[in-house]
């Protein structure tokens, strides 16, 4: 689990030179979890419908939208929000799809859980269909 983060780390660093700085990382006294989604050639419609979930979901501002990284904000230090970014390869490099790294910034959890939030992630990148739609922006994802 670790060596995943540390290479999703090393894989978004790649283009730290070209955008403001922002941990990547799981900052200490926080949980963390990834999920990877194959897609078909470019990934430009899962791409987009990312971003469109992170922005409806997320309760902490979108930081960084790019053609490789969507990011929030961090969160504040053991607040029970959640922290997401979503990569993807560039063009030149090989292998197609989409990582979701899901930070908690309470050791005691957030809600709902992990396992939901990459759950209904997963299915509206690939179907559009939103399993959190009749959640409320402020009740949702905490």
């Amino acid at each position: 689990m670790r060596s995943r983060i540390t290479v999703m780390c090393l894989l978004l660093s790649g283009c730290a030179a070209t955008r403001p700085a922002v941990a990547l990382g799981p900052p200490s006294g926080t949980t963390s979890s990834d999920l990877a989604i194959a897609c078909a050639s470019s990934c430009d419609t899962e791409w987009r419908r990312a971003e469109e979930w992170v922005t409806k979901h997320a309760l902490l501002r979108v930081a960084v939208v790019d053609d490789t990284l969507i990011q929030t904000a961090p969160q504040p230090r053991q607040y029970p929000i959640y922290h997401f970014a979503v990569s993807r390869p560039v063009a030149s490099q090989s292998g197609s799809g989409i990582r979701l790294l899901l930070v908690c910034g309470n050791r005691l959890g957030c809600r709902p859980s992990a396992d939901i939030v990459r759950g209904a992630f997963q299915q509206y990148v690939v179907s559009g269909v939103d399993s959190l739609a009749s959640q409320s922006r402020f009740a949702g994802i905490r």
